[in-house]
This record gives C-alpha cells, sequence and structure tokens, in this order.
C-alpha cells in the first residue's frame, strides 16, 4: 500500500492506493512498451544491481549499520521500502487484496508463459510440471487460449 509519494511522481498514484511490484518496468512509451507484445522494456530493464537507478538503496540493516539491497527492483520482505514508480503496478481497488497476491507471480506467468512466450495456438498440447501457483494457473488458463492439455 502506498505510504507516500514525492511530489514529482506521476499523479496516477496516490497515498492508500495498493499498488503491485514488477521486477520489469514499463515506460509506456518506447516502442517494444507500445507493441503490447512483451513488457521487457528498452527504458526500464531488469535491474541486478540491487540499487536503485540512481545507484543508491533506501534500505539498511539498522542493527548492524550496512546497506541492504533491493532484489529486481522489488524488495518485498521489509515493513516499508521505496519504489521506482516505473516498477509497479496500480491493483484494481475492486480485487480484494488476498486476490490480488496472486495476480503478482502465479495468474501473470501461468498466463504469460504459455500465451505469450510459448505462443500456443489452437491443436497445441501442452504438459505442465509442478502444481504450485504458477501452474495451477497454467492448467486453468492455457483451455482458455484453445489448446489440448
Amino acid at each position: 500500500m502506498v505510504e507516500s509519494i514525492r511530489e514529482d511522481v506521476r499523479m496516477w498514484l496516490k497515498p492508500g492506493d495498493v499498488v503491485m511490484p514488477l521486477y520489469l518496468g514499463e515506460c509506456g512509451e518506447c516502442l517494444i512498451c507500445k507493441s503490447g507484445k512483451t513488457n521487457i522494456c528498452n527504458v526500464h530493464p531488469i535491474n541486478l544491481n540491487g540499487l536503485m537507478r540512481d545507484g543508491t538503496s533506501r534500505m539498511s540493516m539498522a542493527v548492524i549499520g550496512e546497506t541492504a539491497y533491493h532484489v529486481f527492483s522489488c524488495a518485498t520482505w521489509s515493513e516499508y521500502t521505496v519504489f521506482d514508480v516505473n516498477y509497479v503496478i496500480k491493483v484494481d481497488p475492486r480485487v480484494p487484496l488476498p486476490h490480488a497476491s496472486f495476480l503478482s507471480r502465479g495468474f501473470t506467468t501461468g498466463l504469460g508463459a504459455p500465451w505469450k512466450e510459448a505462443a500456443v495456438t489452437k491443436g497445441s498440447s501442452v504438459a505442465v510440471f509442478g502444481l504450485d501457483v504458477i501452474g495451477v494457473c497454467a492448467l486453468i488458463f492455457t483451455p482458455t487460449i484453445r489448446t489440448e492439455l
């Protein structure tokens, strides 16, 4: 949940909004973002260095006084964290919070893998290995893209 926002941040977010962190940012303006085929943005790529875009970390381990690093821009194991606005998406307020948690990884990967990555089509056969939340979502959504399990 958004607690506070810098003044220069886009106005589509406000305190109290529920957001979901993304490890792949989106600018919404580059050719790749506008294509609708992927969310691997040229402007906001996956961040593997553990720091914000300005090269700093906004977190520390207070007990020992050391810097704590973000994982893929999504340091979600802390009570509070700082996100680049391009690495979050606003959750529709009509979605109950327990249901919203499934959208973050299980739903997007379970639907996205067969639909976008594997590009399965009618008549395709699909095997799902593992029935964690991703596998279950793949089982639920793969038939909706007209495939055979």
